[in-house]
C-alpha cells in the first residue's frame, strides 16, 4: 500500500455457523487432507462476495446491512463439492 493507494477491504456477506456445525466440519478435516481448511472460529457460509472496496464504501455497506434481520433457517448439507 502506498500513499496513492487507499487500503482496500475484502467485503462479503455471510451467515455465521453455529458452534456445533463448526465443530462437525472441523472433525472432517482429517478425512480430506488435500483440502485447504480455515480455522473453525473463522468458518462461515459466504452468501455473496462484494469485492475489494475502500474504507468509505465498507462503512456504507456496514451501515446498510446493520438494519437487515432475517429469521433463522435450517440448512442441510448432503455432500461436499464446489
Amino acid at each position: 500500500m502506498t500513499a496513492e493507494q487507499p487500503a482496500l477491504h475484502r467485503l462479503f456477506t455471510a451467515v455465521e455457523l453455529p458452534e456445533d456445525t463448526r465443530a462437525s466440519l472441523a472433525a472432517l478435516q482429517g478425512d480430506f487432507p488435500g483440502m485447504r481448511w480455515v480455522d473453525p472460529s473463522r468458518m462461515h457460509l459466504t452468501l455473496r462476495f462484494i469485492g475489494e472496496v475502500d474504507a468509505a464504501c465498507a462503512e456504507a455497506v456496514r451501515q446498510s446491512l446493520a438494519s437487515v434481520h432475517a429469521a433463522p433457517f435450517v440448512l442441510r448439507l448432503k455432500r461436499l463439492g464446489s
